[in-house]
């Protein structure tokens, strides 16, 4: 079933115009994507719904508190965002009395049409704990070696840093924001540091001289969603009960038994969840033999290659969106300001803030789970802001 789900994925991707997908360079390197989508069954029938390719996430410099940019590109982050509108597509459908094939309303909620079932594929195993041992184990001792020298500098290049500060403050370190989230919080790692070390939290993968991102691992988002659902905060208005995945599949850098630690049993000390909610202890790992022709795996050894910058979107029913930093691809400003078509849906000026007071049992059930370890170690962006403005006034 796993391969079938594949190729059903392969084949909704080929479908999309070139726009957006990797290529060989004009300098002979090979680009390569990562792709996750969402699939679901009915009477044994696959249907891909909506799917996400990139491997890029902004760093903390280049975020914007204004929610006219997509801070988090990675596919699994893309195509979670892709299924929240398909879903809501298919709420439009039904209050202009059309039908869904996958949802129905039931007593002014929405709920999943029985018998179907939601599937997530991705093309490799998501960065963070997950796939922690995989990457490892892949490497040759010439890469390990290579890796720990690069660990070595960059560790040296921090102690230099701060000691021309503390030469330069009078013996008071000045940590830039990065280093202050990193220190003060000390729950969380950085990317792929100490990649030997399994079950704790990881920001997005990146290179060690560059911008930190404070962007969660995909590993740790998903576990997220297995207790909060694949829905999110907006859907949890509209929907009787959270959307659970039934299984995640996945063709490169399985492992099993990470997966099911970094994904499932790290949530199962979730309690005390609101009626409705629940940690989805039977969410099935599955590995998937069918590799994604754009993925890493499918370059020969003897090839250069290099990651691709740009990200999909796309909706079953509408054109594929590529976002580039972030932004929809051709987007651009006028007197310094980002066009509204550069921006995502407005929701008639709805603030994070609003859909907190309306989304009651959402927030109380993202607040279990942000108090059981080590999911206590969270970084919240909106927390560490209101930090910022403060060393600011």
């Amino acid at each position: 079933m796993s391969d079938k789900i594949a190729n059903t994925v392969f084949k909704a991707f080929d479908s999309l115009p070139k726009k957006g997908k990797p290529s060989i360079k004009s300098n002979g390197k090979v680009e390569w994507t990562v792709l996750a989508a969402i699939v679901y069954s009915k009477n044994s029938e696959f249907k891909c719904v909506a799917l996400g390719t990139g491997t890029k996430c902004l760093g903390e410099k280049s975020v914007s508190l204004e929610g006219d940019i997509v801070h988090d590109s990675h596919a699994e982050v893309i195509c979670r965002r892709s299924f929240i509108l398909y879903l809501l597509n298919q709420i439009r459908l039904i209050i202009g009395n059309k039908s869904s094939e996958t949802i129905q309303l039931v007593n002014g909620k929405f709920m999943v049409n029985p018998g179907i079932k939601f599937y997530l594929y991705i093309s490799q195993a998501p960065c963070g704990d997950a796939s922690m041992s995989a990457l490892s184990n892949s490497q040759t001792d010439e890469q390990r070696e290579i890796n720990q020298v690069k660990r070595l500098q960059y560790s040296e290049s921090v102690k230099c840093k701060a000691d021309k500060e503390e030469s330069k403050e009078g013996g008071e370190i000045k940590r830039t924001n990065a280093d202050e989230i990193f220190s003060d919080n000390g729950k969380v790692k950085r990317g792929r540091l100490d990649y030997d070390l399994t079950g704790s939290l990881r920001t997005k993968p990146g290179r060690l001289d560059s911008d930190p991102s404070i962007s969660m691992s995909c590993t740790d988002k998903i576990a997220k969603w297995n207790v909060m659902g694949f829905s999110g905060r907006l859907l949890s208005l509209f929907f009787e009960t959270p959307i659970y995945l039934e299984s995640i599949i996945v063709s490169e850098f399985f492992d099993e038994e990470s997966m099911r630690k970094s994904l499932v049993e790290r949530v199962e000390g979730v309690q005390g969840l609101p009626e409705s909610y629940t940690v989805n202890s039977n969410l099935k790992i599955e590995k998937c033999l069918q590799m994604f022709p754009f993925g890493k795996a499918g370059i020969l050894e003897d090839m250069s290659s290099m990651y691709f910058l740009s990200a999909i979107s796309w909706v079953e029913g509408m054109d594929s969106e590529v976002l580039v930093s972030g932004r929809k691809q051709g987007a651009g400003k006028k007197k310094g300001v980002w066009l509204p078509t550069s921006r995502d849906m407005d929701l008639d000026n709805m603030t994070i803030s609003d859909l907190r007071k309306l989304s009651g049992s959402y927030q109380s059930a993202k607040q279990k789970f942000l108090t059981n370890p080590p999911f206590d170690g969270w970084l919240l962006r909106e927390e560490i802001s209101k930090k910022d403005m403060k060393e600011e006034k």
